[in-house]
């Protein structure tokens, strides 16, 4: 019941306001529910009850404990039961459809608000029952525990689950939205409110305009330049955000699968243009329409922004291949040899 009544006083609230907003009114609702926690148990772990008899099986070369069953099978149990009651259930039917179409549904005689409450009770739900068979798997819990784990599915989830992409995960080579497009939060104390633009804001200008708010020069050695007096005023800047990524490389922490083909993709406010180099070829993304990058726009449309966008690309990696520092490179790939010899004595003296 408990996610019924938050659902009813955070979230729906705030169903037409900007996507950042429920994001916001998540992360001060589970704020206050860590605080009640913590007035409750206090900040120390707590022992969890086991209610459970611990009973360990011999099976060969592999140990396993009763309460290991019992959270297997609850978890199987429960997976099961969801997957039936979204798939084959009209209840199920009825939430897919407001999740993928809001309007259309409403419009179809679906109960929105219904529906939707019914969907945070299932996840209380599921979440009370997590916690239960965690409990009973470490044996303690803590008043934060719950915000911990859930900072790691909400970042782990890139919209993977609803196939937002086509895929169960994102390779580095789709350098889409949900890996480049960060929202940042910064509070300057003293500054009044100011409409942003929703011009994309490129990682290299961030650190100059941090320190410029902060009143403190930029080495000269960063590619960047500060946006402070822009977003001081909320107006807008014409120069759209590059990011580069390497097309194959699934582990950064590997310095063979950091030298593959790189992706260079050049964004502005609407438009966004994916450029691959192994084999050579372009994608042109309109956001507004295509939020989700799955239709990629025709080769002959919209030249004049492709033509523009690929003026930036070409103006960056002119500018990126002249200020290069062979310094710089020879002293990474040393480093990297370093790390690899230190890695292979290490694996060999075991």
């Amino acid at each position: 019941m408990l996610g019924v009544v938050i659902e009813r006083v955070a979230y729906r609230p705030l169903r037409n306001a900007p996507r950042l907003a429920p994001l916001i009114s998540a992360i001060g609702v589970s704020l206050i529910l860590q605080d009640l926690g913590k007035l409750w148990k206090g900040v120390t772990f707590v022992s969890f009850p086991q209610i459970f008899p611990q009973i360990t099986y011999n099976l060969g070369l592999v140990t396993i404990s009763s309460v290991n069953i019992l959270v297997l099978v609850v978890s199987l149990g429960l997976m099961v039961g969801l997957s039936w009651l979204v798939n084959r259930t009209r209840t199920g039917r009825a939430m897919r459809a407001v999740a993928q179409d809001r309007e259309a549904a409403a419009l179809m005689g679906v109960n929105v608000d219904r529906i939707i409450a019914i969907t945070f009770f299932i996840g209380a739900a599921l979440a009370g029952a997590a916690g239960f068979i965690y409990g009973l798997q470490y044996g303690s819990t803590i008043f934060y525990l719950g915000f911990q784990l859930g900072l790691f599915a909400f970042t782990a989830d890139h919209g993977e689950e609803f196939l937002d992409h086509g895929g169960r995960f994102h390779p580095p080579s789709r350098a889409t939205e949900e890996i480049i497009h960060v929202p940042l939060l910064v509070r300057v104390p003293g500054m009044s409110k100011v409409q942003l633009p929703a011009n994309p804001f490129s990682h290299l200008h961030l650190a100059p305009t941090l320190l410029d708010a902060m009143n403190v020069e930029s080495p000269a050695e960063f590619r960047g330049h500060s946006h402070w007096p822009q977003l001081q005023q909320g107006s807008a800047w014409d120069e759209p955000a590059i990011v580069e990524s390497i097309a194959s490389c699934t582990n950064p922490k590997r310095s063979e699968a950091r030298l593959g083909p790189r992706v260079l993709t050049v964004r502005d406010a609407r438009y966004k243009l994916v450029l691959y180099f192994n084999p050579p070829h372009d994608q042109l993304f309109d956001l507004k329409a295509d939020p989700v990058e799955q239709k990629p726009l025709p080769q002959d449309a919209e030249k004049a922004v492709r033509g523009r966008l690929l003026e930036y690309a070409r103006l960056h990696l002119q500018s990126s291949w002249q200020e290069r520092n062979p310094k710089q490179q020879v002293s990474s790939r040393l480093r990297d040899l370093q790390l690899q010899w230190a890695n292979q004595h290490t694996n060999s003296s075991r």
